[in-house]
């Protein structure tokens, strides 16, 4: 039995900039998806499934935990005229997210990221920088009191906000030997990422603070890298907990 060819038209808010992720992630397990957005269901759903090519299926998945009645009623009478439109094409409408089991474990993980994040009052070390074989820690305190901050990454960030300080200058109060010639980021005991050492003293930043408060582990705080100028996954590291240099 051939598989089934399967395009997925998933209904959202266009302003919700996780539509389009959850469309492009989409796109690796169906033959073809497409984003549409709430305001006007009766005429963009039709519209998807006559842009879609020819599949065995097109399912209409929509993208929210609630859905009244009034709101499945218009999904279905779109179904309907999409169907009316194209006879030859099999239109179904998914259940919407709603509660499923498989979302405590993300939601486990989001409460015990909040429950765990820092606090200036807590004092406790939340970046290490290791050279020479020696071991120094940086509590939220210490980088606040660096000087020369960015008050915003914006400036050389557009798509990111915070306070940081550069590497550079945190790498000034820390013991080196000047034979070392790359930093290696650590975040927990999952991703490391390797670079060039003078790359990362004179264009890497650790964002670290945002609107008065420690920088949310939903941001990658308590300590995020930033290289602007480089596109690589080396140069945007979430939760920093150490720095090698090597």
């Amino acid at each position: 039995m051939l598989p089934v060819k399967t395009a997925v038209i998933i209904i959202g808010h266009d302003s919700d900039a996780n539509l389009s992720l959850a469309s492009r992630a989409l796109s690796d397990h169906f033959d073809s998806v497409v984003a549409v957005d709430w305001s006007d269901p009766l005429t963009s759903i039709p519209a998807a499934v006559s842009f879609l090519p020819i599949v065995d299926r097109t399912v209409i998945f929509p993208y929210c935990l609630e859905l009244n009645e009034t709101e499945r009623d218009l999904l279905e009478s779109a179904v309907r005229e999409a169907t009316t439109a194209q006879p030859e094409v099999d239109v179904r409408l998914a259940p919407h997210l709603t509660f499923d089991r498989r979302l405590v474990d993300l939601i486990e993980d989001r409460v015990v990221a909040a429950s765990n994040e820092s606090s200036a009052a807590d004092n406790l070390p939340i970046l290490t920088v290791e050279a020479r074989g020696k071991a120094t820690t940086f509590t939220l305190q210490d980088l606040l009191d660096l000087p020369d901050r960015l008050p915003d990454i914006r400036q050389h960030v557009p798509d990111r906000s915070g306070e940081a300080i550069g590497v550079g200058t945190l790498l000034s109060t820390v013991a080196v030997s000047g034979d070392e010639t790359r930093a290696t980021f650590k975040s927990g005991d999952d991703f490391s990422a390797d670079v060039d050492l003078e790359i990362a003293r004179k264009k890497g930043w650790f964002v670290f603070w945002l609107d008065g408060q420690p920088l949310p582990a939903r941001y990658g705080g308590p300590v995020r890298l930033l290289i602007p100028g480089i596109d690589d996954r080396c140069a945007n590291v979430k939760s920093v907990d150490r720095m090698i240099l090597s």
